[in-house]
């Protein structure tokens, strides 16, 4: 009788404790728009590496048409080895962009990782296996005793026990990722609004123009010296042609898209660390995440075209 009063005692305080702080918790909605933004951001951010490796890819492939167009292997010895030159110093042009991106991947990773249910479920599914193997000795002991302790009772408290392991551990989970959001807003918001002061730069744009010039520059050459030596242009450098005028095209379109998106990420990061906790969101908090979910669903898109 001693037994079942302790425990029931236990219960209520476990009840109470849990309705007490349960306004604390992190939704399942607010769980799937962290997860959501951290997916979203990581399309967005690798944008202007997307854009750098590309026109590098045009550079040298216009390059190798201009260094077809020479008659002496000298000349055009010459051409390919500066080509090569060129391509080691193009992949140091984007290196500033891969700091920052890297630095938003790491940060949602870890975002990611806080705010995930498994993380801060384990200790409630262990409890909750203590309880089942409590239970299971309570029945041994009953068949081995005259004396019975109550099979239900201790079922009871097992799953509560469990549970309230698990709320304690989401309350903790809540303060974790509203600290952690709070500082990542200031890193968030320097992320993304450098990486959109490259992508608006005056050297992008310039070295999207000029490759967009040399491209059709070096091919015509290319052309101009297979028909003076007599022999037709091949197809498949026809096709090669049209593909980078494509992607110059993309690339063109795709830079504004992400400018968009980069400041829907630093936007959408910004009303999360705002309204982390709140029962009642914002309109303008769905607002940010409808227009970065559209954004980015364009530019995963056009970067799969990119990569063909």
């Amino acid at each position: 009788m001693n037994l079942n009063r302790t425990i029931k005692s236990i219960l209520t305080a476990a009840a109470l404790l849990m309705a007490f702080h349960s306004c604390g918790v992190l939704s399942d909605g607010e769980l799937a728009r962290i997860e959501n933004l951290a997916l979203k951001a990581d399309t967005v951010a690798s944008i202007p590496s997307v854009i750098f490796g590309t026109m590098a890819q045009v550079r040298l492939e216009r390059g190798l048409f201009y260094a077809a167009s020479f008659s002496t292997p000298e000349a055009r010895f010459d051409e390919v080895n500066a080509l090569a030159k060129a391509s080691i110093e193009d992949k140091k042009r984007g290196a500033k962009a891969d700091t920052y991106i890297a630095i938003l991947n790491s940060y949602f990773k870890a975002l990611r990782s806080i705010a995930d249910k498994e993380r801060w479920e384990g200790a409630g599914r262990e409890l909750r296996g203590l309880g089942r193997a409590v239970d299971s000795l309570i029945i041994e002991h009953n068949e081995l005793f005259d004396t019975e302790i109550p099979e239900g009772v201790s079922k009871t408290a097992g799953k509560t026990f469990g549970y309230l392991a698990e709320h304690i551990n989401k309350l903790r989970q809540t303060r974790y990722v509203k600290e952690f959001v709070a500082v990542g807003d200031t890193l968030v918001a320097e992320c993304t609004d450098s990486l959109m002061a490259i992508l608006k730069s005056k050297s992008l744009n310039e070295l999207i123009e000029n490759e967009t010039a040399g491209l059709e520059a070096n091919y015509k050459a290319y052309l101009y010296a297979v028909s003076a030596a007599g022999y037709p242009p091949q197809i498949s450098h026809d096709r090669e042609y049209v593909t980078l005028t494509e992607k110059i095209s993309i690339v063109k379109q795709i830079r504004n898209r992400a400018v968009s998106a980069l400041r829907a990420v630093k936007n959408a990061h910004h009303k999360l660390y705002e309204d982390l906790g709140e029962e009642d969101l914002d309109q303008n908090v769905y607002d940010e995440f409808v227009s970065l979910n559209r954004l980015a669903l364009e530019i995963g898109k056009q970067i799969k075209t990119l990569e063909k």
